[in-house]
């Protein structure tokens, strides 16, 4: 009973790691998205300012 207890809490707190690093990786992913949406947002200004 007690080995299938501890295996279940390993098991959770492995869960809860790769969720942790899933959410890591989520943001990073957000910070690189956001960025490029800046960076092509500010070409698109001065691409339309030039035409002003």
């Amino acid at each position: 009973m007690l080995s299938k207890i501890s295996i279940l809490l390993t098991n959770h707190q492995l869960t809860l790691k790769d969720i942790s690093q899933n959410q890591h990786l989520a943001e990073q992913d957000l910070k690189k998205n956001l960025m490029k949406i800046l960076i092509i947002g500010q070409a698109q200004f001065y691409q339309l300012c030039r035409h002003l």
